[in-house]
């Protein structure tokens, strides 16, 4: 499905010819049907590594490695091609709807031109299908929510309709960066519920990136944990939780322990 192999990345540090490494070396594979989550700190490279599976990176950005997509090297591929991959393939669904979404456009006609952008479709489709779209991810009052602003939603709304737009063209694998941060923790477990129905549905390989390691315990089959660019441990989630053998990975898992008794005592 995917594979990634010594991926780097490094940006111009401002200075001529001197670049920062912000991702060193990374190694990893991804599988249909199957979330593997990227745990990490802020800053760590998560969403770095994101933009580049997407090719979104800014202009300027040195890349190294390779990202092999349904047989094909996408550091290899031409814009052209990898508009066709971008979105069709491959998509991703970002934490803060307020940025991610227009805020000057209706959402409906939002996922229509994602739509359009790859099929050629009469208009009646497009609606039809966007319309249908809104109801797989678990919203009221489709027609209002169609043709309502960004701002006119709620948080949860909101992001049901980013998880919408990504899923229009059906991808093989969903990149879900932080997609709950933004959330309280009642709606936060209502779009970790949808993810995982969605990705039973259709099969999809899921990236599921995170600086909450509690999250992953509910959602993810297997976990990577980056630290300053580079992956310092992965595999079985349960196995690298209960055992971890990286430094890094044993105080997250820590943190996330004490956090846990602390809600017990204050419940």
């Amino acid at each position: 499905m995917c594979t990634v192999r010594n991926l780097s990345v490094a940006f111009n540090s401002g200075k001529q010819s001197q670049f920062r490494d912000v991702l060193k070396g990374v190694n990893f594979d991804l599988f249909p049907g199957e979330v593997t989550g990227l745990l990490g700190e802020s800053g760590s490279g998560k969403s770095t590594l994101a933009l580049t599976m997407l090719r979104t990176l800014p202009a300027g950005a040195r890349v190294r490695g390779s990202i092999t997509f349904e047989g094909r090297d996408l550091l290899r591929l031409g814009e052209r091609e990898m508009r066709q991959v971008r979105g069709a393939r491959m998509a991703i669904v970002f934490q803060d709807p307020g940025l991610a979404l227009n805020p000057v456009m209706p959402v409906g006609i939002q996922i229509i031109e994602v739509l359009r952008a790859h099929h050629k479709w009469k208009p009646q489709r497009l609606r039809d299908e966007t319309k249908s779209l809104l109801d797989q991810v678990g919203l009221d009052d489709i027609s209002r929510i169609f043709k309502s602003y960004p701002h006119e939603l709620s948080g949860g709304q909101a992001q049901r309709v980013l998880i919408a737009q990504a899923l229009a063209c059906r991808p093989a694998m969903l990149i879900a960066d932080e997609p709950t941060a933004s959330l309280d923790s009642t709606i936060q477990a209502e779009i970790l519920a949808l993810l995982e129905k969605l990705r039973r549905e259709y099969n999809m390989a899921m990236l599921f990136i995170t600086h909450n390691p509690a999250l992953l315990l509910t959602i993810a089959q297997r976990v990577m944990v980056m630290h300053e660019g580079e992956i310092v441990e992965q595999g079985a989630t349960a196995a690298v939780f209960s055992q971890p053998g990286d430094a890094f990975t044993k105080s997250l898992v820590s943190a996330m322990e004490q956090r846990v008794l602390a809600a017990a005592w204050s419940a």
